[in-house]
């Protein structure tokens, strides 16, 4: 189940965006960059660089992250530009091992409530 299309951030410019104004939480796993809007919904974006594998390895911790994010992005408190960068050591781990991280790195945030399940 991939993160549908009006849920990605896909300009250049909005990645920058993120980065120039937004905050940054920090997990084990994955570093994830937020800036809050207006309206609209929130979206979500991905930055997998070299350092996590070569081509065949980064696109399956992308797709892992998609399905994270496909599940949990409606779930947010307000709306958000979510950017997510995994770690090399996330391309190690199980897919629940890397949404129970990107999870707590949420509610750690306080854009997931404690209770909520998707």
């Amino acid at each position: 189940m991939a993160l549908p299309r009006p849920q990605r951030i896909r300009r250049t410019g909005e990645f920058g965006l993120v980065r120039a104004k937004g905050r940054t939480c920090r997990g084990k796993l994955v570093t994830i960059g937020l800036l809050a809007m207006a309206e609209g919904p929130s979206r979500a974006g991905f930055a997998v660089t070299r350092k996590v594998g070569n081509a065949v390895v980064r696109n399956r911790t992308r797709r892992r992250l998609q399905m994270v994010l496909a599940r949990w992005l409606p779930l947010l408190r307000g709306n958000f530009l979510v950017v997510t960068i995994p770690r090399p050591v996330a391309a190690t781990v199980s897919a629940a091992e890397l949404e129970g991280d990107w999870v707590r790195t949420m509610r750690r945030a306080g854009l997931l409530p404690p209770e909520a399940t998707p």
